[in-house]
């Protein structure tokens, strides 16, 4: 059986070709979604190399606490919204290392961050002017949310509820990947035992 038989029966006309990796999940850990095509003609007697990118499809959050944090709090607990979820997603202090990534629509869309603030008993605390914080998202997008405590500048160092900053400067880097000559159009390929 050959891979790419079907390659040499394209008749002229107008074709899309799409290539994706990952699962398109509304928000997962470790759920990078990257896709890309091209549309593309074809007229009888073509020979063409039709070229596409892949790019992320998502957003990517990473969640993390100054360490004086934990000196005035025991836990924060971030509860993550999207049109695309219908509950919250969660991230808490065991989360800091991984990466979360969320389904953003290529027009861009809201991303809705809530806070579930515990004092160092465990009680849940309200601080005061202190609620909830929309940002703007779109694929590609990758935020850091660090959260610390917000501190007012009276004797003996009273805090006052926490701070949050979402930094989403990012850094690109092009990785090019090559195909393995299995995967090309080419002399016949068998496939199975």
């Amino acid at each position: 059986m050959e891979i790419w038989s079907w390659l040499k029966k394209l008749e002229p006309g107008n074709y899309s070709i799409r290539a994706y990796y990952g699962e398109n999940v509304a928000a997962g850990y470790d759920k990078l979604y990257v896709e890309g095509s091209q549309t593309f003609n074809l007229v009888k007697g073509d020979n063409r190399e039709v070229k596409f990118t892949c790019v992320p499809a998502n957003v990517k959050v990473n969640i993390k606490f100054e360490d004086n944090f934990f000196e005035f709090y025991s836990d924060c607990k971030v509860n993550l919204s999207t049109r695309h979820l219908s509950v919250p997603f969660v991230m808490a202090k065991e989360d800091v290392d991984k990466d979360a990534f969320f389904k953003a629509d290529a027009a861009g869309e809201t991303l809705t961050l809530t806070f579930d603030l515990k004092d160092k008993q465990g009680v849940t605390v309200s601080p005061e002017n202190f609620g909830e914080q929309v940002v703007s998202i779109k694929p590609r997008d990758f935020l850091t949310i660090t959260i610390k405590p917000k501190m007012i500048d009276v004797e003996g160092g009273k805090i006052d509820g926490i701070t949050v900053t979402i930094d989403d400067s990012v850094t690109i880097q092009e990785y090019p990947i090559e195909i393995p000559d299995e995967f090309l159009p080419g002399e016949d390929t068998e496939v199975g035992n």
